[in-house]
């Protein structure tokens, strides 16, 4: 039987709750390499992560041991806490729902 090969790569796009400007730029690169390895430790290779201040752009080729919505809720869960323990931002929460692009 032969065997067939799918690479899916999907866009996500999420905001911080109200749009707060709460990405600052001396905080951003590190915000931005934890949710780069969080793609990898759930096996979404080749993240490419960026943004601006309120929101955040992941380009990533998604597993397929993992629904998107997991995914997507485990990378928001831990950044959130790693901006509230490590970078001392105790209001950041990102907002409900993400934007997803494939």
């Amino acid at each position: 039987m032969s065997q067939s090969l799918v690479r899916n790569v999907v866009h996500i796009v999420f905001s911080t709750k109200y749009r707060q400007p709460l990405i600052r730029g001396d905080i951003e690169n590190d915000l931005y390499r934890y949710i780069a390895a969080t793609c990898l430790r759930l096996e979404c290779y080749d993240p490419c992560v960026g943004g601006y201040r309120n929101h955040v752009h992941i380009l990533c080729a998604m597993t397929k041991n993992a629904p998107l919505a997991t995914i997507v809720k485990k990378i928001k869960v831990g950044s959130s806490f790693m901006m509230k323990a490590k970078h001392k931002i105790p209001n950041f929460y990102w907002q409900l729902g993400y934007a997803a692009f494939s």
